[in-house]
């Protein structure tokens, strides 16, 4: 989801991102890719079930 003013948000079970983004299953792995995007911050989130990937421009 891209949220006005550059925010982009990525919400998911990790099962999920396990399974559809076999590459970016670790937390470096997914901000490397948000970084070389172009987002300045990135944010990471998660507990036992969840992730929240918050990238801002």
């Amino acid at each position: 989801m891209l949220i006005a003013g550059g925010t982009f948000v990525i919400i998911s079970e990790i099962y999920k991102i396990n399974y559809h983004m076999k590459q970016f299953t670790k937390n470096e792995e997914m901000e490397q890719l948000l970084r070389k995007s172009g987002f300045q911050t990135v944010n990471i989130h998660e507990n036992n079930k969840w992730r929240c990937y918050v990238g801002k421009k």
